[in-house]
Formats: C-alpha cells, sequence, structure tokens
C-alpha cells in the first residue's frame, strides 16, 4: 500500500489523522476531494483561516444559484431594499424575509403599522408596544393583521466582495491542492508553505478576467475551472483558477521551474454536476504571469459582464423552480379524484385555472421586475453621468 504524507506538515497519513479535503471548498459546491493531501490537523487550521474567507466571499452566488453541497447548511446573505430600506435576509432557494419586525408609528393619528414574517412576530411586537399603552388589545390587533402572500416587489442592494488576504490565500490553496492532487511534487511548491501558513506574504495571486475565456462554458452551465500548466522553457509554473464562473485567478506556483511539461484541468459545472477535462485553452510567458500578480490590474468590464451572466441563469433557474411549485400546487387537485376513473371536467378545469391563474401572476411579477430594473439602471447612470 502507498503511503502518503500531508504536504504542509510531513506528518504520514493514517486512518488516525486522515481528512477528507475538498480541493474547490465545500461552500463553493466543490466535488474534488482527497484524502492524500492534508492531515485532519492541518485540513482544520487551512480551512478555519482561509476557506471560511473564500466561503463569505462566494456565499452570495452559491445562493442565487442554489448550489448543494456535501456538508453544512448554507449562511443566508443580507440585502437592503432599494425601496423602502428595509432589511431582508436571502436564504437560499428561498423569497426574501424580513430580518425583523419594521415599525411605523404615526403619533398623530395614533396609528402604528407593523411588517412582520409571522403571527409570532407580530404577537411579540404588540406585547412589547402593550408594555407602554395597555389600552392595546394584543389578540385584537393580532385578529386584525392583514396576511399578504405575493412575489417581492422590490430590488434589493446586496454588498458582494472577493479579494483580501485570507481569500486570497485561499486561492493558492485550491492551486496547491489541485497540483499535488495531479502527482505534482511537494518541493516544487513547498517555498509557498510558509505563505499558506500566514508566515510571509508574497505576490503570488491576482484575479485575473481575461477578454478571452480560458473555458468557454456553455449557456446554462456555472463551471468551476481549474489549469495547471507546468512549462520549463519559460521556466514557470502556474495555475489558473475560476471560481462559480464569476471570479477568477491567476497563481505563480514556481518561477524557476525546471520540471516536466505539464498541461492539465478540470471543469466542474455545479448545475448539472458534470464534470469535463481537457477543455482549456491557456498559454502565457513568465513576463504576464507576474505582471499579473505584482501589478494586480482589474478588468472591470470582464467582471461586470460575468455577474450578469450568473444572473441570468439565477434568474432562469428560479423561474423553473416556480413553475414547478405552481404545478405541484394545481396537481393537487386531482388527489380527491377516484382512482381508475376518467378526470371530471369540473376538476380539469379547476387545474386549468389554477396553473392559469398563478402563470400570469408570475408573468406581472417578472414584467415589474424587468421594468424596476430599467428605472433603477437609469438612475445609477444618470448619476454617474452628474
Amino acid at each position: 500500500m502507498r503511503k502518503t504524507y500531508c504536504y504542509n506538515c510531513t506528518k504520514e497519513i493514517t486512518s488516525d489523522n486522515h481528512s477528507l479535503e475538498h480541493i474547490i471548498p465545500n461552500a463553493c459546491g466543490g466535488r474534488l476531494t482527497s484524502r492524500d493531501l492534508l492531515c485532519k490537523e492541518c485540513n482544520s487550521t487551512f480551512g478555519k483561516k482561509w476557506d471560511a474567507a473564500l466561503a463569505k466571499s462566494t456565499n452570495a452566488f452559491a445562493n442565487l444559484l442554489m448550489i448543494t453541497r456535501d456538508r453544512g447548511e448554507p449562511q443566508s446573505e443580507i440585502g437592503i431594499g432599494v425601496r423602502t430600506e428595509e432589511r431582508f435576509n436571502l436564504p437560499p432557494g428561498k423569497p426574501p424575509v424580513l430580518s425583523w419586525p419594521t415599525i411605523k408609528e404615526d403619533l398623530k393619528k395614533g396609528e402604528i403599522e407593523i411588517h412582520a414574517n409571522s403571527e409570532k412576530e407580530l404577537r411579540k411586537v404588540l406585547e412589547s408596544y402593550k408594555r407602554k399603552y395597555p389600552e392595546i388589545d394584543v389578540e385584537k390587533g393580532v385578529a386584525a393583521a392583514v396576511h399578504q402572500k405575493e412575489y417581492f416587489n422590490q430590488a434589493l442592494n446586496l454588498k458582494i466582495h472577493i479579494g483580501g488576504p485570507e481569500a486570497m490565500k485561499a486561492i493558492v490553496k485550491i492551486a496547491v491542492n489541485f497540483y499535488i492532487y495531479a502527482q505534482g511534487k511537494r518541493e516544487v511548491v513547498k517555498h509557498l508553505l510558509p505563505y499558506l501558513n500566514g508566515e510571509e506574504e508574497l505576490d503570488i495571486v491576482w484575479m485575473y478576467h481575461p477578454e478571452e475565456r480560458v473555458y468557454k462554458a456553455e449557456e446554462n452551465e456555472v463551471p468551476h475551472v481549474l489549469k495547471i500548466i507546468g512549462d520549463p522553457k519559460e521556466g514557470v509554473l502556474y495555475a489558473y483558477v475560476e471560481l462559480l464562473d464569476a471570479y477568477s485567478f491567476m497563481v505563480l506556483l514556481n518561477e524557476d521551474y525546471t520540471g516536466e511539461v505539464i498541461d492539465i484541468d478540470y471543469v466542474f459545472d455545479v448545475i448539472s454536476q458534470k464534470t469535463k477535462k481537457n477543455v482549456t485553452e491557456l498559454s502565457l510567458t513568465k513576463k504576464e504571469i507576474k505582471r499579473i500578480v505584482t501589478e494586480k490590474p482589474f478588468n472591470q468590464n470582464q467582471a461586470k459582464s460575468r455577474v450578469f451572466r450568473i444572473r441570468q441563469i439565477s434568474n432562469r433557474l428560479h423561474d423553473q423552480r416556480e413553475l414547478d411549485r405552481i404545478i405541484r400546487k394545481a396537481v393537487k387537485v386531482f388527489e380527491n379524484e377516484p382512482s381508475g376513473e376518467p378526470i371530471s371536467e369540473k376538476v380539469k378545469n379547476e387545474f386549468f385555472e389554477q396553473v392559469s391563474l398563478d402563470f400570469a401572476k408570475l408573468m406581472l411579477h417578472k414584467q415589474n421586475s424587468a421594468e424596476l430594473i430599467k428605472e433603477i439602471s437609469k438612475k445609477k447612470d444618470g448619476n454617474s453621468t452628474s
């Protein structure tokens, strides 16, 4: 049996200290794993320090795309309503919900307007007011509440950030993981270990959004892309890391490379869960790579176009999910029909009426959303030119 060793501390990996390492973090929807890279202690240390920072940076897109994870629950994001300025939680794959009840007081009229997610929340607010205003009838207030169930009708401002020393170390870790996983030699990248252990800083990683895509994704694909290139003629070993089609990075693994020619890749579509290999193109000189990681250029237009593409795919996924919900809801009218007998015209009509009504509501919501987005875009354009 082949012995394996932790590439960080060099301890032998055994059944007592082995650990399942996600080469691309689980929080990003990574599926490529190995037990032959890091011991349990080193995996835990790197995970707490660096992977957690990367997970926080990519969580918003992972939630929008409703990505499934091997373990652990995804965290909600926070958004601020453009129209109402209310704070909302954005749970993965679910509609936004108020982070806490919002209250508007009109002391002149003696009125209080409360927006809450549930009767339980409403009751708590009313009970707190009753301590100040004993004349308030809590039960009467709960009974008089107007229950509304409708599509979310405003845009949200959502902060998305990528970068920072911790997240960048996580990107380098992904590159080193993939290199070692592909039978790369520890000696070639061991000079990066002080950096990964937080003992020193190096200019070896930066965002890289080329005009020509390294992997040309199909229409509904959202890929993770890993690529390692070893070029002994240029004397350089480098990696390209792309997460969720939106974030991409260049990693300089070794600028004095003398090993064999390497050109390996891994592409994983987080939507279809399918893997591809030998489907990427990238060729850079050592000078070009060093310029990227030291001068730190940023292709803003490419970065924006990638975010826009992810938003479009996310919208399609959520539309399909909502259509499935509409059909499942309408199908319930058949539950009381006798088995083995023809479906009555009355029930058929109920089914089509329910589907038509809910579908019309969805289409109206989408139309209103499109108009709202146009209005917000115009305001932004106006502000940027003023």
